[in-house]
């Protein structure tokens, strides 16, 4: 019953990664890219471990292994790793060419589902893979490529950028092999147990990453208390529910139905910006659109 959860979870779960993106812009602004990206973790941990403490008061503590563990630290290191690739790409080439080429993400997640958890794609979930990448890829080409006149696979921002999408496809797979590997417990206690475990050790990795580096971290934080809770809330409620939707489905699946937040995004755009709107982000918009439709109906 709990498996028609996944499509309005990660629905959800864009919607706060939309609002999320757009406070952590201005986070990044005040505190720097390290700061900003130390919020996501070290506010979210918190509420993440009291909902599971939550849970495990209810439901009783997993039991626990050693593959859960390993896993959780795969899922938090590529997620790290991946958003650092993305941040690179955009400060080397554009913000267009970071995000279109990490958006392959859907496909590479498909090929490594394939390979680490033998979950093929039918047919049809190709198809809906296909279709919602190719509309971000359009959406996103239509906003000021800056490749310099390179090919793709000689421009550094385009390569930062694939690999940023290669490391989230990865860290989808390593989160849904830690929840699965929990085989006590329903999806939703599996989820959060999961989230907490890693948005701990990510806050760990990030504290001593920014101590050695001879970087502040939670001074900065608190000197932007409001917007750095928002962000770090925001992110943890919708980490919740990607873990969430990840534990129930194929994560190619919900790396394209996760696709819809360039939708969000460029509604946004049009009706609280008043930006215009062209041909082929509207075409783009339409794929994606596609995309998702045919999973929803496929998933």
């Amino acid at each position: 019953m709990l498996a028609v959860l996944w499509a309005p979870a990660t629905i959800a779960a864009a919607l706060l990664q939309a609002f999320r993106t757009a406070d952590q812009r201005a986070l990044v602004g005040r505190i720097g890219n390290h700061g900003a990206n130390l919020a996501r973790y070290a506010w979210g941990a918190p509420f993440a471990l009291m909902a599971a403490g939550a849970v495990f008061a209810i439901s009783g503590v997993p039991d626990f292994n050693a593959d859960f563990f390993v896993f959780c630290l795969a899922g938090g290191v590529t997620q790290i790793v991946a958003t650092g690739l993305l941040l690179h790409s955009q400060h080397i080439g554009s913000y267009a060419v970071g995000t279109t080429f990490s958006k392959t993400e859907a496909i590479q997640a498909a090929v490594f589902s394939a390979l680490v958890l033998s979950e093929a794609l039918s047919g049809v979930g190709w198809l809906a893979v296909a279709l919602s990448t190719l509309g971000v890829l359009i959406l996103n080409a239509a906003r000021a490529w800056s490749g310099a006149g390179l090919p793709w696979w000689r421009d550094p921002a385009a390569l930062a950028g694939l690999g940023s999408g290669a490391f989230f496809a990865l860290c989808g797979v390593a989160i849904r092999t830690a929840s699965l590997s929990l085989e006590d417990v329903g999806p939703i206690e599996a989820a959060l147990t999961t989230l907490a475990v890693t948005t701990s050790l990510q806050t760990l990795i990030m504290l001593v990453s920014l101590t050695l580096a001879g970087k502040s971290g939670l001074g900065d934080l608190r000197s932007e208390l409001r917007l750095s809770l928002r962000v770090g809330v925001m992110s943890v409620l919708g980490s919740a529910l990607w873990f969430l939707a990840m534990t129930l489905q194929h994560v190619a699946y919900v790396r394209a139905l996760g696709q819809i937040e360039l939708i969000f995004m460029v509604l946004l755009a049009r009706f609280r910006f008043a930006e215009k709107l062209g041909v082929a982000e509207i075409a783009g918009v339409g794929l994606v659109g596609a995309g998702v439709i045919v999973l929803l109906l496929h998933g």
